[in-house]
């Protein structure tokens, strides 16, 4: 086994797992069917458990200190508040609704299958995950200090029951029950000029100057002010001056491109590091307890958001949007919205996605301590 203190070695490791995951996503079928989160994930968890790397080391404590708190800010240069309220919506009256949906089912849940702390722990992963995407899971697990076994079974289920889910939101538009419920024009939202855009992900050397500096520089500067604010953390700090810096400087942030990927590659080194540190045998018995946790949270969401929406009178593809950005965030909406062809509602689709990202792990925070806070008196 490599040692705990062999920190250059293990890194690269870190470093080189993510990498293969990263690229295998992006040119396999199968890899964007298992998602470079497992892989990353099941790759150094098959390594640990082979004895091959340690399951703790200081090069992992590296990642959980500063890779995360430094990506979160990436995924926030382009939450302009202004943008979001202006161009989105009904798809934003959707988003809220499921938001809402979430915290419901996720509640519904934790009181159902109530294992006292580990419970807390799933309620704040699923609600942040639920209600924004990937990202908010990632800084509610650091401001938690959620760790190994228990977050490795989480992801598991999480991408389990997300699969299933996002398929089910991409076949209720062709259910017959579905259309006599939700009368929409499907033809309303195609473009009438639905040729490829151009690739917008391109970015240079200054892209990732600004990226990483700007980021480290947040990130920072919030953990400096996190020992003097008292009992908020640092990541909720760094949110709130990234959404303020992106809605006050909106063309310089939006400007800056690739940091979501820099951003997504900076989280594949967390996953990593939560599959070296987990046990399979655990995640096998932890697993059954999340994906119930997780599958009954999505369910629920997915009841109060249709119905809600029904409610409301928003059109279903509006409703399916706000939610697949509820559950994934922006990619993969901004995925489902291009994949139909619904031309009008890929702005909408980012936008939404990322004000997922700007509040759920607010939301999921202040969800667990008010949930703490009244079943502890």
């Amino acid at each position: 086994m490599i040692a705990a203190g062999n920190t250059p070695v293990l890194f690269s490791i870190v470093v080189a797992v993510s990498a293969f995951a990263f690229i295998v996503e992006q040119r396999t079928q199968m890899g964007k069917k298992l998602s470079g989160v497992v892989i990353a994930m099941f790759s150094m968890m098959l390594l640990a458990n082979l004895k091959l790397v340690p399951g703790s080391a200081p090069s992992y404590d590296f990642v959980f200190h500063w890779v995360v708190p430094v990506a979160i800010p990436m995924f926030l240069f382009k939450a302009n508040l202004v943008a979001i309220f202006r161009e989105t919506g009904k798809t934003l009256i959707a988003f809220l609704i499921g938001g809402i949906g979430t915290i419901i089912g996720a509640l519904t849940m934790f009181f159902l299958i109530n294992r006292g702390e580990e419970s807390l722990k799933a309620l704040g992963l699923f609600t942040a995950t639920y209600v924004g995407g990937t990202i908010n899971f990632v800084a509610i697990s650091e401001i938690m200090k959620i760790k190994g076994d228990m977050l490795a079974s989480a992801v598991a289920a999480d991408n389990v029951v997300m699969a299933v889910a996002l398929i089910f939101l991409f076949l209720v538009p062709t259910l017959k029950m579905a259309q006599k419920f939700f009368k929409f024009n499907e033809e309303a939202y195609l473009s009438e000029n639905s040729e490829e855009k151009q690739d917008e992900t391109l970015f240079g050397g200054r892209d990732v100057v600004y990226a990483l500096s700007i980021s480290f520089v947040i990130a920072g500067l919030s953990m400096f002010a996190a020992k003097f604010i008292g009992n908020i953390p640092s990541i909720l700090i760094s949110t709130v001056v990234t959404v303020t810096l992106a809605t006050i400087f909106p063309r310089f942030f939006t400007n800056i491109r690739g940091s979501e990927e820099i951003g997504i590659f900076f989280m594949y080194l967390f996953f990593a590091v939560v599959g070296a540190s987990a046990n399979f045998g655990v995640i096998i018995q932890n697993g059954i307890y999340l994906f119930l946790f997780a599958a009954g949270t999505i369910s629920i969401h997915l009841t109060v958001i249709l119905i809600g929406g029904k409610l409301l009178g928003i059109p279903l593809p509006e409703i399916l949007i706000a939610s697949n950005a509820n559950l994934g965030g922006p990619t993969t909406a901004c995925g489902m919205a291009m994949a139909k062809r619904w031309d009008k509602l890929i702005a909408p689709a980012v936008l939404v996605g990322i004000f997922g990202y700007a509040i759920a792990t607010f939301v999921a925070w202040n969800l667990v301590a008010i949930v703490r806070m009244l079943t502890t008196t």
